[in-house]
């Protein structure tokens, strides 16, 4: 399945998902234990963040988790090659 909006000048979302009950809005899973491949990818090319989440109740505003007790990797890796930093935190 593949959404493309070819208009450049239109601000739509391709692709928009909402519930009104007690499920997710969206889930990527894949279920094939050899795979490599990242379940969820996003890219810009434009100056707006690639990925942008705001938490509106209580919840947290994102989580990230490793469930694998055997895993010798981070949960989290940043990077940056420009001259920013590779992670920024601010609490007001």
């Amino acid at each position: 399945m593949c959404y493309e909006i070819a208009n450049a000048s239109n601000n739509n979302p391709a692709v928009r998902a909402s519930i009104v009950g007690l499920g997710h809005a969206g889930l990527f899973a894949i279920d094939h234990a050899n795979s490599s491949a990242d379940a969820l990818q996003a890219q810009s090319n434009g100056s707006g963040q690639v990925v942008y989440g705001v938490a509106l109740g209580s919840g947290l505003a994102a989580r990230f988790e490793l469930a694998n007790a055997a895993s010798r990797t981070s949960a989290l890796y940043a990077r940056t090659v420009g001259e920013g930093y590779a992670l920024f935190a601010k609490s007001t």
